[in-house]
C-alpha cells in the first residue's frame, strides 16, 4: 500500500474502494499545528506576553535590570561594615584572646612561689645521730610538700629557735635557679651532698655545716619563708620524741601535717635501712609507726 494510503474497504481489489490521503495534508492547510500557521502561542507571538523576556516589560530577571543581589552586598552596594569600615573597633586588627588588656605578656601560671602558709611543707624525717659518718657529714632532715603547688624554697630559711651567737641559720640559695618541691613529692637537705662520704644519702641541698646543725638532744628544725613559720619540730631527745643513734626519728605517714608533727607520739624510729650502717627513709615514703595513735 502506498505511504499515506488507508484502507477503508475490504474483500477484493477494486481500486475505487480505496481513499486516499496525502500525506502532507495531515493538518488543514499543510500548515502547522497551530492556527493560521503561526507559532505554538497565541498570534504567533513567542512565550511570553507580547513576545517579551520572561520579566515584564521585556526586562532582566533582577530589579531594574541589574545583577542578582548578593547576600553579604549591603542594600546600598556599600561595604559589609557600618560606613565601609573594617570589621573591627575602630578599624584595627582582631583582639587577640591570648593577650592581655595592657598588652603585656602572660601571667605564667606554672612559675613555682615560696610557700606562703603553714603546713605547705611538713617537715617529716630526722637525722640527728648518724652511725659510723661524722655527724657534720652524714646529718640530714627531710621535707614533704602536702599541696598541689609546687613551691620554690629558693629563699627560705632553716633554722633553730636559739638567738645570739648560738642560733643556727642559713638561707637557701640556690644560684637563682630554684629549690622546687613539687606536690607529693620529698626534698632531703643537709650539710654533705657526696653519697661517697655521708653515708649514702641523696641529698637535694646541702648548706654549710658552720649554719646548721642538729643538735643530738633537744632541738629544733624551723623553716621560714618570707619571715612566715612554715613549719616547725622541737624535738626532746627522749620524753616524747624517739631519741635513736645510727636511725633516723621518723614521722607516722598518717600524720603529715605541721599540727601533727609538733607531738611526739606520732614518730617513730626508723627501721628501713639505707646504708649498711644507718636507718631510715631519705627521700622516700616513711614508714608507718606502729604505735602512732
Amino acid at each position: 500500500m502506498a505511504t499515506g494510503a488507508v484502507a477503508c474497504g475490504g474483500g477484493d481489489d477494486d481500486d475505487d474502494d480505496i481513499v486516499r490521503v496525502d500525506a502532507a495534508t495531515t493538518t488543514p492547510d499543510a500548515a502547522a499545528t497551530t492556527p493560521d500557521a503561526g507559532s505554538a502561542t497565541p498570534d504567533g507571538g513567542s512565550a511570553t506576553p507580547d513576545g517579551g523576556s520572561t520579566t515584564p516589560d521585556g526586562g532582566s530577571a533582577t530589579p531594574d535590570g541589574g545583577a542578582l543581589p548578593d547576600a553579604a552586598t549591603p542594600p546600598d552596594g556599600g561595604s559589609a561594615t557600618p560606613d565601609g569600615g573594617s570589621a573591627t573597633p575602630d578599624g584595627g586588627a582582631l583582639p587577640d584572646a591570648a593577650t592581655p588588656p595592657d598588652g603585656g605578656a602572660l601571667p605564667d601560671a606554672a612559675v613555682p612561689v615560696m610557700p606562703a602558709a603553714a603546713g605547705d611543707v611538713v617537715i617529716t624525717e630526722i637525722m640527728q645521730n648518724p652511725k659510723v659518718v661524722a655527724d657534720a657529714d652524714g646529718e640530714w632532715f627531710e621535707l614533704y610538700n602536702p599541696t598541689t603547688a609546687t613551691w620554690n624554697l629558693e629563699g627560705c630559711t632553716i633554722k633553730d629557735s636559739e638567738t645570739g651567737t648560738s642560733a643556727d641559720a642559713h638561707t637557701i640559695d640556690a644560684g637563682g635557679a630554684g629549690l622546687l618541691l613539687a606536690p607529693g613529692a620529698y626534698l632531703v637537705l643537709g650539710p654533705n651532698a657526696d653519697p661517697e662520704t655521708n653515708d649514702g644519702v641523696k641529698v637535694d641541698y646541702a648548706y654549710p655545716v658552720a649554719d646548721f646543725r642538729l643538735g643530738n638532744g633537744a632541738d629544733e628544725v624551723i623553716v621560714e619563708c618570707a619571715g612566715v613559720t612554715i613549719d616547725m619540730v622541737a624535738y626532746d631527745g627522749g620524753p616524747t620524741f624517739p631519741d635513736p643513734n645510727g636511725a633516723s626519728m621518723n614521722l607516722d605517714p598518717s600524720k603529715f601535717n605541721a599540727t601533727d608533727n609538733d607531738d611526739g607520739a606520732n614518730w617513730c624510729t626508723a627501721t628501713a635501712s639505707y646504708s649498711p650502717n644507718n636507718l631510715g627513709t631519705p627521700g622516700a615514703p616513711n614508714t608507718p609507726c606502729s604505735t602512732a595513735p
